[in-house]
């Protein structure tokens, strides 16, 4: 298993996307060999509704239902990215990732759109503790210090 490698050379936790939405036994084999805290799921969002394969396919599943039902097999870290925000420096969707944090327990880690320290300052408003930053930091809207 991959992900036995990846963890037994250090990492803390291994994120998966497609993989985990396609095979969800696989998922749920990970949670109850590595635990919640170190199988992360990668969720891409767009209108709505998850995205797999590298943003290349769109599917049918409504985001809000599919992390209900990651929830309830077992997953408990989430990243999620707005894919229409995402290195657009455009601040993240705070009122779609309001209604994800609805599952209490689920920890969400926002991506997309983040462009300053105020986006980061109001993310840990609504109850979000991490974010992934990525453009702003590059083109140096942010300064790693902030």
């Amino acid at each position: 298993m991959i992900i036995e490698d990846y963890l037994g050379a250090g990492a803390d936790r291994v994120i998966l996307g497609t993989a985990a939405l396609n095979k969800p036994s696989m998922l749920k084999k990970a949670i109850e060999i590595f635990g919640p805290d170190r199988i992360v799921v990668g969720i891409d969002a767009r209108e709505g509704k998850a995205a797999i394969k590298g943003w290349q396919e769109t599917t049918e599943w409504d985001v809000n239902e599919l992390i209900t039902d990651l929830w309830k097999t077992g997953v408990r870290i989430i990243i999620y990215t707005d894919i229409k925000r995402d290195g657009m420096l455009s601040g993240p969707d705070l009122s779609g990732l309001q209604q994800l944090l609805q599952l209490k327990g689920m920890e969400i880690i926002a991506s997309g759109g983040i462009s300053s320290r105020a986006d980061l300052d109001s993310l840990d408003e609504i109850g979000i503790k991490s974010a992934i930053v990525g453009k702003a930091l590059y083109t140096g809207k942010l300064k790693l210090g902030e």
